[in-house]
């Protein structure tokens, strides 16, 4: 089943963006210390930022564009403020969404407040694979 079947069986929504282009992913797997997961990857060739529902807290995925990911880690200060993370969206509020690449691979994803730093990191799918399955499934239906 495609991307685009398994998110739309969810029931909650989600607004795809054009996918990224395979110039995009090699700029950004260029840009980067770490090397990223292919369910990340191939997320990126299906929607290259877009936002909707997140069946985990926090509740609402904002994922960031490929050529935006290293530009974002660098204007959030994520390595000098909150150490071996990559960020690769938010909630478009006042949350993080990261890779936290101070663990084993496959890294599990977290979420940590713009304000308040590492004190408050919240893990929230033990990998990418994981959260992606909320992805396009709303908090209320998580359980579903």
């Amino acid at each position: 089943m495609s991307f685009a079947a398994q998110i739309e069986s969810r029931g909650g929504t989600w607004r795809r963006a054009e996918p990224a282009s395979e110039v995009e992913l090699r700029k950004l797997r260029a840009t980067l210390q770490w090397a990223l997961p292919n369910e990340y990857l191939e997320f990126l060739r299906f929607s290259n930022g877009g936002e909707g529902d997140l069946g985990v807290a926090p509740g609402w995925f904002c994922p960031w564009r490929a050529e935006d990911v290293a530009a974002h880690n660098e204007s959030y200060r994520v390595s000098e403020l909150y150490g071996e993370f990559l960020g690769f969206g938010s909630n478009g509020g006042g949350e993080l969404i990261a890779f936290d690449c101070r663990a084993s691979e496959p890294w599990p994803i977290v979420m940590i407040p713009f304000i308040g730093g590492t004190a408050h990191v919240e893990r929230i799918a033990d990998d990418f694979a994981s959260f992606l399955a909320s992805v396009g499934r709303s908090i209320e239906r998580a359980d579903a």
